[in-house]
């Protein structure tokens, strides 16, 4: 059996997670018609804080994208779509 290798992620591409996963947030927000701050309701949080978090200035709890795809409808694994691996450093 192969030994498991921890995965090194660069600030870089941690960053470009955070701002892919926000964009596929604002994507499905905008295409349901719902505005920011009916999610932030939905969700608990300000209308600012989703506004961070669609534009990947700060990091999701698993717990905030769970209740984030509630409200959108969408399983949490949607935000995970078109999000590829990095690659090895």
């Amino acid at each position: 059996a192969s030994a498991v290798r921890p995965l090194r992620l660069s600030p870089a591409s941690a960053q470009q997670i955070q701002l892919d996963i926000g964009i596929a947030i604002r994507r499905r927000r905008r295409l349901i018609d719902m505005t920011l701050r009916s999610l932030a309701e939905a969700c608990g949080v300000s209308f600012q804080q989703i506004h961070k978090y669609e534009a990947g200035q700060c990091s999701i709890s698993a717990v905030q994208l769970w209740r984030i795809g509630c409200a959108l409808g969408v399983p949490i694994t949607y935000f995970f779509e078109r999000i590829r691996l990095p690659s090895e450093a």
